[in-house]
């Protein structure tokens, strides 16, 4: 489930970059699984 694919569109580039550098080093959704 790639989340990114539904907030991309609505935010900068700079700030996507950053989410997905983010969410590349350990960031889970609620239930713990990772992102990816």
């Amino acid at each position: 489930m790639k989340r990114k694919i539904l907030i991309t569109p609505v935010l900068p580039k700079e700030v996507v970059e950053q989410i997905r550098a983010a969410w590349k080093t350990s960031i889970k959704d609620s239930n713990g699984k990772p992102i990816y």
